[in-house]
């Protein structure tokens, strides 16, 4: 992630001087926001044990959020916020600690949010820009008229959304039980093309309601098991889950291999379990 960050800032830096105009289409990209969620929380939750640590955490953190704000991916950020806002209310009502303890902390990270957002608004202007028109100012009244306006248009990024999920939900009725048969959406289409923008809905256009059930079932046994075992993956994953109602996430040879490896790491969890019982068992 790092590596992707420093090449896209980097990039970012350099077509500004050159003044090329869309930034978005030289640095932009809703691919790896995901994979920079789930770095965000590794490194967010992780725990120095010494100074010089702590600094390369925050410097860290510093990076993967410029990386996040230069992807001009509203997906991203809706899905940061989203996993963010369980992060900060979980800690509040979950979590046994004092009172004091959680009032500091429910000031204290509000705060913070308002100064890295300062910091990533001067240093990237052009894109703050960008998500003020095109996310941010759907946070009103007005705005909400207006985004509910765009999901009835079919000519809009959200309506087109709607649009191909009904046409998914249409072929699947016909096809309850195998879908596809992992044929894309684009088979629906004239000219060939077509990406589901929806990790759900592609499942269940190639799997039918049998495979989505299944899918659905293996992300649901996923959450619990990192709910309970690591928490910086867990906040990482509902990010990715989220993230999955607007691109295909798991779909992606990168977002195949975190679901690889998470589910590696369940069943690994789970197969220690049973050894530890029978061992008990037997003695």
């Amino acid at each position: 992630v790092l590596y992707f960050v420093v090449l896209k800032v980097g990039n970012f830096f350099i077509y500004s001087a050159a003044e090329k105009g869309n930034l978005k289409f030289y640095v932009g990209s809703s691919r790896y926001g995901f994979v920079y969620l789930l770095a965000f929380w590794i490194v967010f939750l992780y725990k120095p044990t010494s100074k010089f640590f702590y600094t390369i955490k925050f410097s860290t953190i510093l990076l993967i959020l410029a990386g996040i704000f230069v992807t001009y991916s509203r997906t991203t950020i809706v899905a940061f916020l989203f996993s963010f806002a369980i992060y900060y209310f979980g800690n509040f009502f979950l979590l046994k600690k004092k009172f004091i303890s959680k009032l500091i902390l429910i000031i204290f990270i509000p705060i913070v949010f308002i100064l890295l957002y300062s910091y990533l608004d001067k240093l990237f202007p052009n894109t703050s820009l960008y998500f003020s028109k095109t996310l941010f100012t759907y946070f009103s009244l007005d705005g909400l008229n207006l985004l509910i306006e765009r999901f009835t248009n079919y000519n809009t990024s959200e309506g087109f959304r709607v649009y191909l999920l009904g046409k998914i939900l249409n072929f699947v009725s016909f096809n309850p039980f195998t879908g596809s048969g992992f044929l894309g959406c684009w088979i629906m289409f004239d000219d060939l093309k077509c990406s589901a923008h929806n990790q759900y809905g592609d499942v269940l256009f190639r799997t039918g309601f049998i495979g989505l059930f299944i899918y659905l079932y293996l992300l649901y046994k996923v959450f619990i098991h990192l709910k309970n075992n690591h928490r910086d993956l867990f906040y990482g994953y509902i990010g990715i889950l989220v993230y999955g109602f607007f691109h295909e996430t798991f779909k992606m040879s990168q977002g195949a291999f975190i679901l690889a490896f998470v589910l590696g790491m369940m069943v690994t969890a789970n197969r220690y379990k049973t050894i530890g019982k029978n061992r008990t068992s037997n003695l």
